[in-house]
């Protein structure tokens, strides 16, 4: 993929799934144009399967004349396409193929056997088409053929990337469709570097829900930056509906995760979805009636904030280029994604809560991270080696999400940390650390293996955090300094936060599980500011008066989003921005010009 791509995810609005078997060119026509009206270029489309394979191995040949009339049409209007192949999930619904017979999707060989041949013909069909321009291999598999395990899901995946790529001279990309959740601590038996192996990009699927105003702004790019490793990221699912908010409020809710996706470096984003439909006794919409509102244009064609900001948004992406990330990273643990053998229990979301944390955090402070996954350990053999991880090497400071990590990646930080590196662990009830007064300077003197709570109110008092306020319960270890100073303090005399001189380096231990708190955290921006500040960090721009972040370009381009309801200031530590020492951006707007040193 070359450039930002803007698409949109589509279904006819005349039959919705069943767009195929009710067929109206005349709609689907007038929908191209104005996918290409609002600045769309990528509609991804989905091939139902139950209406194109009747009977085992029986294809519906009148309904791929109907594919074959819309990508010409699409070539007509100038959109590119992404096929998505196996569809029997869709809008909150299940639909099944009626010989599927409950037959299982990942285990039974004779229905295994029947979705590579789906995929292969599929592709035989389509692959001389010049608008397809990609493959996606299912929709939400996960929530149609149930949780799996690595064991089953590879020779799975394998199998159907196989059937795409055999009967695809272009060797277009592959993306599996299926949300990217592991990536954000899900546990359905899809490991992120083992689909890394198999895919050319990866597509988290983002609707987020929570109480936390700033955590719905920034799901796109926390999700994005996540699912950052061997492959592109394209946000290929998010999306608003009339019955959850104004337009207004949906307007906003797209400009935050456009800018969110760019920021963590995403290649693309297509809504959910093209146009709102009038099906209320269809089903999914039916039991799913907010499904009806979803789409970019009301179904006379009218464009919502939503489409008038992906079509700003285009403009912007172009201008902007890819992103550069600062020399700061957060470090995740493989087991936030990875089923390391006999391991994982409530580590993915724990691990996901705190590495989220972290990215919204400093984000708000101005710096736009990398994200460093660990290598997940070989499946056989006794030997493992110390990880080259050449990220490393454009950090000068990481957040590790935890001191929950293998040891070859310990004698790498340790090595990276005497070079001169900043290391910042965040809290843990334990450290898998063989020698942790070595390393941090710490020992623990609490009970052993018992995990600890600690009951506020405090006050943090010392060199770091001096105005961070602990109401109620938190997750705390007592330790105490070795060869580390104490940086902070509690007003109630615990030791909080330890810094330990290690070559050239240092690593800083909070015994505080602030980023792991299962409650709302108050204060965790103004600690890392402090930390930082200490530590004598800094951003390429200083952020303040709401919640916003901001990304600096290849090219020199710089974007801050304004992810608040009041004005957000941002200035130049170091440098200009289109000439200017300090600008404003309005509340739920963007600005893109030239950042210059």
């Amino acid at each position: 993929m070359t450039g930002f791509s803007l698409g949109a995810n589509y279904w006819s609005r005349v039959g919705g799934p069943r767009m195929w078997s009710q067929w109206d060119a005349a709609a689907v026509r007038q929908e191209l144009g104005w996918a290409r009206d609002i600045g769309l270029d990528t509609l991804r489309f989905f091939i139902y399967w139950p209406d194109f394979e009747p009977q085992p191995g029986v294809d519906n040949p009148a309904l791929w004349e109907r594919v074959a009339e819309f990508l010409n049409l699409c070539q007509e209007y100038g959109l590119k396409t992404f096929p998505t192949l196996l569809v029997g999930h869709m809008s909150g619904r299940n639909w099944d193929p009626a010989w599927r017979e409950g037959r299982d999707l990942w285990t039974d060989a004779w229905m295994v056997e029947h979705e590579e041949a789906f995929i292969r013909r599929s592709v035989s069909r389509l692959q001389s088409m010049p608008t397809v321009s990609g493959w996606v291999l299912t929709n939400e598999w996960p929530l149609y053929a149930g949780l799996t395990t690595p064991e089953v899901f590879e020779p799975w995946i394998q199998r159907m990337t196989h059937a795409v790529r055999e009967h695809d001279p272009k060797r277009r990309p592959i993306t599996m469709g299926d949300g990217l959740w592991n990536a954000m601590g899900a546990n359905n038996g899809i490991q992120v570097d083992m689909l890394e192996q198999y895919v050319d990009i990866v597509g988290p699927h983002v609707y987020p829900e929570t109480p936390d105003a700033a955590e719905v702004a920034m799901a796109s790019y926390v999700h994005c930056a996540m699912g950052q490793g061997k492959r592109p990221v394209l946000l290929e699912e998010f999306g608003t509906t009339d019955a959850f908010g104004t337009g207004e409020q949906q307007g906003a809710f797209y400009r935050s995760q456009l800018a969110g996706a760019l920021m963590a470096g995403a290649v693309g984003a297509w809504g959910w979805c093209l146009t709102d439909f009038e099906l209320p006794t269809t089903m999914p919409y039916s039991h799913h009636p907010f499904e009806l509102r979803f789409g970019l244009l009301k179904t006379d064609g009218t464009p919502k904030p939503t489409a008038k900001a992906m079509k700003s948004f285009g403009e912007a992406a172009r201008q902007f280029g890819q992103v550069d990330p600062d020399r700061i990273g957060v470090l995740v643990p493989a087991l936030q994604t990875e089923v390391i053998p006999f391991r994982r229990g409530p580590e993915g979301e724990l691990m996901t809560r705190v590495a989220s944390r972290m990215l919204r955090s400093l984000a708000q402070l101005g710096y736009n991270p990398l994200v460093i996954r660990e290598p997940i350990p070989p499946a056989s053999g006794f030997v493992q080696d110390v990880p080259e991880l050449p990220e490393l090497d454009g950090c000068d400071t990481l957040f590790l999400v935890a001191p929950r990590i293998g040891e070859p990646l310990r004698l790498r930080l340790e090595d990276w940390v005497r070079q001169g590196g900043r290391l910042y662990l965040a809290y843990s009830y334990t450290y898998w650390f063989p020698d942790t007064a070595a390393f941090l300077g710490v020992e623990r003197t609490g009970q052993y293996n018992v995990k600890e709570r600690f009951s506020g109110p405090a006050k943090m008092i010392g060199r770091i955090g001096a105005d961070l306020e602990i109401f109620g319960e938190a997750d705390f270890v007592s330790l105490k300094g070795v060869a580390a100073e104490v940086l902070a303090q509690l007003d109630t005399g615990e030791a909080v936060l330890f810094r330990h001189n290690l070559g050239r380096g240092a690593v800083v231990v909070n015994a505080l599980g602030l980023e792991a708190s299962a409650g709302e955290v108050d204060g965790l921006v103004r600690f890392y500011q402090s930390l930082l500040g200490y530590l004598q960090v800094s951003p390429r721009v200083q952020l303040s008066g709401s919640v916003g972040q901001a990304a600096v370009s290849t090219t020199g381009q710089m974007m801050v989003m304004n992810h608040g309801g009041t004005v957000l200031k941002a200035s130049a530590a170091s440098g200009m921005l289109d000439g200017q020492k300090q600008i404003e951006v309005p509340p739920h707007q963007w600005w893109v010009g030239t950042w210059s040193k």
